[in-house]
């Protein structure tokens, strides 16, 4: 076995245990076997968010040149995500492919631009450590960190994300510039 096989067989199976704890902390929430509503994913991270014990080791003590997206657990209708946003950089204006979505900023703050739902305007808004929310499938939205440092938040997506679409912003609306499929 390589030293590569043998780390991704330990981080398979790290990853296996963390997902199996998540799942244990959300049985509570009694969820069902189709697509999670909003306030359904808002319950889910409000309840991963309050456990540090299942996501503070994988922050990193220094700001990621790059944001980190790290899959928490995945059950059949829905994924729990944890993001660590490397400072100033924007996510570009995209979709979650049909999928709603839940959050949880845990760390640090987001700035939000959002499309209104006269699908034409923008709006914005400030996340800080303790705002929470949900939203449905056509939620079309840029974020980056509020300041100069690491902002952390939790994510549930439901379906499961299977890509997300990304867009320009042009003075005809927002145009779509590429799909790009989710790695597993």
């Amino acid at each position: 076995m390589t030293l590569t096989t043998a780390s991704r067989t330990v981080n398979e199976a790290l990853r296996g245990q963390r997902s199996e704890e998540v799942a244990d902390r959300l049985r509570a929430l009694h969820l069902g076997s189709g697509r999670l509503g909003e306030s359904e994913l808002e319950s889910v991270v409000a309840a991963v968010a309050v456990d540090r014990g299942l996501w503070a080791d994988l922050v990193g003590p220094e700001p990621p040149a790059v944001r980190r997206r790290i899959r928490l657990h995945r059950a059949d209708n829905y994924e729990v995500l944890l993001i660590v946003w490397s400072p100033l950089e924007p996510s570009d204006w995209h979709d979650h492919g049909g999928a709603s979505g839940g959050y949880a900023v845990v760390g640090g703050g987001l700035y939000e631009r959002f499309r209104s739902d006269n699908g034409s305007d923008v709006e914005s808004r400030l996340l800080w450590t303790g705002s929470r929310g949900a939203f449905g499938p056509d939620h079309l939205h840029d974020m980056v960190p509020a300041g100069a440092g690491t902002a952390v938040s939790v994510h549930a997506y439901s379906p499961p994300l299977a890509a997300l679409t990304y867009y320009e912003r042009t003075g005809l609306g927002f145009v779509v510039r590429e799909v790009v499929p989710e790695e597993d």
